[in-house]
Order: C-alpha cells, then sequence, then structure tokens
C-alpha cells in the first residue's frame, strides 16, 4: 500500500499536483496579431442618460480575453479574398474535369501538367463551354420555389 501512494505523486496534504518539475506553458503569439486581455463594462444607459433611466437597467458585461489582427482589412479586401478562393477552385474543378483545348494548370516545356497543381491564371475561362457550365452550376445551391411562389436556396445539394 505504501508503495502505491508514493507513486502517485501527491503533496503532503494528499491534493494530486501532478507531474513535478514541469516547465509553465505560455500561449505562443499568433503571427501578426495583438492580444487584447480580458475586461469588464457596463452595457446600459448611464446616469446621465434621465430619459431612459426608468425604462432599463444597466448590467455589467464580461469579455474573455482574445486574439485580434493588427491590421485593418476593409470589405473590398475581403471581397477580392472571396472570389481568389471561388476562381481558385473553379480553376481547379476545370482543371480535374480535363476541359478540351483548356490548360487549367501550368505545364513545363514538354506539355506535361506540373504536380502538384498549379492554377494557369492566364486560362480564360468561357462560360458558355459546357463542361464550365455544368462546373459552375454545382457550385451553387440550387433554388426551390417556396409556397408562395419565390426562389429560396436550399441547403445541401
Amino acid at each position: 500500500m505504501i508503495i502505491l501512494l508514493s507513486g502517485c505523486g501527491s503533496s503532503n496534504n494528499g491534493e494530486l499536483t501532478g507531474v513535478q518539475g514541469r516547465k509553465k506553458f505560455f500561449e505562443p503569439e499568433p503571427f501578426e496579431m495583438a492580444f487584447i486581455p480580458a475586461g469588464n463594462f457596463m452595457m446600459g444607459p448611464s446616469d446621465q442618460d434621465a430619459v431612459f433611466a426608468m425604462n432599463s437597467i444597466s448590467k455589467s458585461v464580461t469579455v474573455d480575453a482574445f486574439w485580434m489582427d493588427q491590421t485593418e482589412i476593409t470589405n473590398n479586401k475581403y471581397r477580392q479574398f472571396v472570389y481568389y478562393v471561388r476562381d481558385s477552385i473553379l480553376r481547379t474543378k476545370l482543371g480535374n474535369a480535363s476541359v478540351p483545348d483548356r490548360q487549367y494548370f501550368m505545364a513545363d516545356k514538354d506539355g506535361n501538367v506540373i504536380e502538384p497543381n498549379v492554377i494557369n491564371w492566364d486560362e480564360k475561362i468561357d462560360p458558355r463551354e459546357e463542361t464550365t457550365k455544368a462546373t459552375i452550376e454545382e457550385m451553387y445551391y440550387p433554388l426551390k420555389k417556396d409556397s408562395t411562389g419565390k426562389n429560396k436556396l436550399i441547403s445541401g445539394s
């Protein structure tokens, strides 16, 4: 029984303490992120807001610490990112579909496709081609008419 209890690594007061001599863990700082410490604030009307003082009460709100990007991003920059992702997915799907007379992936000087695939951004996409139409259609949720006759998105395909 003594051998069993001595192997548990407990302290003198019977509390389990875990592995002894371990270094403290510090969360690594994410690349180009700013740490926002935890805090609290009063949400609701202030004492100076006499008109609304009788209708609602203030309450204390606590916010946990979090990481936030150091630089701002505009809606236009985010839109560019979303369009880039959409276009790269479309070009990858078209490249895997092997559209005739189209080279959606980069090739070496002998005409062999480079592995892993590298998107060829110079290749034009013709939305009138049947393969391209079908590939574009499968990227969107289908529309379904609701009871009022209006189009609505259905989840899944």
